[in-house]
């Protein structure tokens, strides 16, 4: 196991008090007023020394770093954010640029310090001290736990912005920044638990430890999660032309991992989903997209059973699929009749659900 280090913070220098970032960084990336230098173990920290200071807007690329004669350079920003009483200038953004291959695979942590304590500052969402970026092959997404921090991605550069900035510039003296090994998280590696915020955007409501199939989706027999969209659920009949007509087997698998192969099998029945022309829900939980993704269903019986038991489970109800609002699965019961679950209930899903009913029902995906 690799050991890892980080310089002594008491040897960071204090910024003046003019709003300016200063010097050149060592041991990672460059930043603006200096430069960071990546070493071959991608574990070292950043720190300011004096050679140099650089405004906020302002980036500088002066040595190597990850490896050669690579150069990196970090540009932070500032914003004025008005207040009751005045308002200041925050640091709310930073790009890096001119990452090298050498740096693939892995998490980038930025930190702040102030002049008098070896405590990393607040940067955003009040409390949050580290801003995390994960390098994936050139891609770089938010990493774990910097939830409230968006990124943009470009060729070997992206941009971090914080949605709601907390540090103000004038007690910004030293920044530390360190890379080390990824850690996975659920948005990015399909690495999740219960009520993590899933690729898709939705909320993680079923996990099983031993792999599941859902026939149909991409995961195949290899999936382990259920992802449901996280809004109050739409409402829409189950069958528009064919509310008298039995699809049969196909649609009537009630079991987790049976819901993307109903789904399929109704679309096959009532045709292409139109919001205005054929709206129904099978169609319409299928057209989602939310964060991408293309695989989201209607989820079966006992699929949707698992959302309603994990709500029902948490110390504060979820408000977003809607207080005693009825859902309807994708499992056919008969001729004239689906199965469905009331939300928030403790109950069991019923199978008295006309499939002309005006019911609510969600997005689901399997991962």
């Amino acid at each position: 196991m690799e050991k890892y280090y980080c310089d002594d913070p008491d040897d960071l220098y204090e910024q003046p008090r003019k709003r300016s970032l200063l010097g050149i960084l060592t041991s990672i990336v460059l930043i603006a007023g200096g430069a960071f230098f990546v070493q071959t173990t991608l574990a070292a920290n950043v720190t300011i020394n004096s050679n140099q200071s650089k405004e906020f807007g302002q980036g500088i690329a002066q040595t190597p770093a990850c490896s050669g004669n690579t150069s990196l350079t970090l540009t932070p920003v500032s914003t004025f954010v008005n207040a009751s009483g005045g308002g200041g200038y925050y640091f709310n953004s930073a790009t890096v640029s001119g990452i090298p291959d050498t740096c693939f695979g892995v998490d980038f942590t930025i930190n702040a310090f102030g002049s008098t304590s070896n405590s990393p500052l607040a940067l955003f969402n009040s409390t949050s001290t580290s801003a995390v970026i994960y390098n994936s092959s050139g891609t770089f997404l938010v990493g774990a736990g910097s939830a409230g921090m968006s990124i943009s991605s470009s060729t070997r550069s992206f941009t971090i912005s914080f949605t709601s900035p907390v540090a103000l510039t004038a007690n910004i003296a030293k920044f530390t920044i360190q890379s080390g090994p990824h850690s996975p998280t659920c948005a990015i590696d399909a690495v999740c638990a219960l009520g993590d915020i899933g690729p898709g955007g939705g909320t993680i409501f079923y996990v099983s430890q031993t792999a599941f199939t859902e026939t149909g989706a991409p995961c195949a027999s290899s999936c382990h999660y259920l992802e449901g969209r996280v809004a109050v659920g739409p409402s829409a009949q189950w069958s528009i032309n064919y509310a008298t007509t039995q699809i049969g087997a196909a649609a009537q698998g009630t079991a987790i991992g049976t819901g993307y192969a109903n789904t399929t099998a109704i679309i096959t029945q009532n045709g292409a989903y139109n919001a205005v022309t054929n709206n129904y829900a099978a169609g319409a939980a299928k057209s989602y997209t939310g964060g991408g993704k293309t695989d989201w269903f209607m989820p079966s019986k006992m699929e949707l059973a698992e959302l309603v038991t994990y709500e029902s489970g948490l110390s504060v109800p979820d408000p977003t699929y809607g207080p005693s609002v009825f859902y309807n699965s994708s499992s056919e019961f008969d001729a004239t009749h689906v199965w469905g679950e009331l939300m928030y209930s403790t109950g069991y899903p019923v199978s008295g659900v006309g499939k002309t009913d005006n019911n609510h029902f969600i997005s689901v995906r399997a991962l």
